[in-house]
């Protein structure tokens, strides 16, 4: 009998950490991973044409996959953070695909999370090719009738209006670019931004200013030409995500990300710490992150799969046997699905590089482990 969610198990706790021997072929799948995302050596040349900002299209090797986020990591209470998750169409990992969400063809389903701390309405949507258009240059992107992104590198605008809830944000890319993926095969980036506008929420309007991430990503995916996503069993076993973005002051922000597969395999562990006009680099040699407590009751996504979040973590970055940054977050929001990933805001404290800081974190988790 499955059990209810009050009485299911704590999971094994996350560990991902390269640094350990896991095992020769473990010890390789963490030594290869980031070379085979194409993950960039640190720094970013000024000359580096950024790929344009485009929707999905169709290939030979199957149906476009596409990803547009804005992640805001420290606004005033009560929202805390904003949660800015859009992606069109199914990527086959397990981790990210929303089986449930499809609309139509699985090709043309697009699905938004979209809210803060203080979001009372359902922050998920999934939009079929009747009520989402994109422009063939990517100037306008709109997923169902409130939530649009316009704009072309580097000025953008986000709007939305969803019950009891409005957004207005005019959004401004520094130059400086954080690649996670560079390969022909996808293309993943995040710009260094800043975000100025309003938030509204039950009639109360919020001036809002600041540091944020701006992400693409686009690739293609065999698996999309299907009508349908791929069997659960079918699925690439990339199963476990957590994606951290903190601003260190006005200028400068650290991204923190770690993917893995079972209970300790890592697949990719990185740092990356940017600074307007300063540029982007890769941090420390080996990336370690940690659950170091599980609230008690599991979140319950739309589907009725159970994914036990962390209360509590640390990540810790080394350069070589030199241990450069120790990060600890408490997370003090609610969840909010946004389909690929479920988000929430944290406090943290952290030694990084020999100071002392402290603030606000977004995160995004996905713990799709059997």
């Amino acid at each position: 009998m499955t059990p209810k969610p009050s009485e299911a198990t704590l999971p094994v706790p996350v560990v991902y950490d390269p640094a350990h021997r896991l095992g020769w072929f473990k010890d390789m799948i963490a030594r290869v991973g980031p070379h085979l995302l194409g993950v960039v050596a640190p720094g970013f040349p000024a000359d580096t044409p950024l790929p344009a900002f485009t929707p999905p299209s169709k290939s030979r090797f199957g149906q476009g996959v596409a990803h547009y986020g804005i992640m805001i990591p420290d606004l005033p209470a009560p929202h805390h953070f904003m949660a800015n998750m859009t992606v069109v169409g199914f990527t086959g990992f397990r981790a990210w695909d929303v089986d449930h969400a499809r609309q139509g063809r699985a090709r043309d389903t697009s699905t938004v999370g979209h809210g803060t701390a203080a979001t009372d309405h359902d922050p998920f949507s999934a939009h079929g090719a009747e009520d989402s258009e994109f422009a063939p240059d990517g100037s306008s992107l709109r997923f169902g009738p409130d939530y649009t992104i316009t704009g072309t590198y580097p000025n953008f605008r986000l709007r939305s209006v969803r019950p009891g809830f409005e957004t207005d944000l005019e959004i401004t890319a520094t130059g400086d670019v954080t690649w996670f993926t560079k390969r022909p095969y996808y293309t993943h980036l995040a710009l260094l931004s800043r975000y100025r506008g309003t938030i509204t929420h039950e009639g109360n309007s919020t001036d809002v200013a600041g540091l944020c991430s701006f992400e693409y990503g686009k690739g293609n995916a065999p698996t999309m030409v299907r009508d349908k996503p791929l069997p659960a069993k079918l699925k690439v076993p990339f199963d476990f995500f957590t994606y951290h973005v903190l601003n260190l002051d006005a200028d400068t922000q650290l991204l923190l990300v770690g993917t893995g597969t079972g209970t300790d395999t890592p697949l990719a562990m990185l740092a990356f710490e940017r600074t307007a006009g300063g540029g982007s680099r890769r941090l420390g040699t080996s990336v370690r992150f940690e659950v170091t407590e599980f609230r008690d009751q599991p979140f319950v996504c739309p589907d009725g799969e159970t994914m036990f979040m962390p209360a509590s973590f640390r990540w810790t970055i080394r350069d070589g046997s030199q241990t450069i940054t120790t990060l600890d977050g408490s997370v003090d929001t609610q969840w909010l699905y946004a389909g690929v990933n479920v988000v929430a805001g944290y406090t943290y404290t952290a030694t990084h590089e020999g100071r002392q800081i402290s603030g606000r974190g977004y995160l995004e988790y996905s713990d799709r482990r059997p």
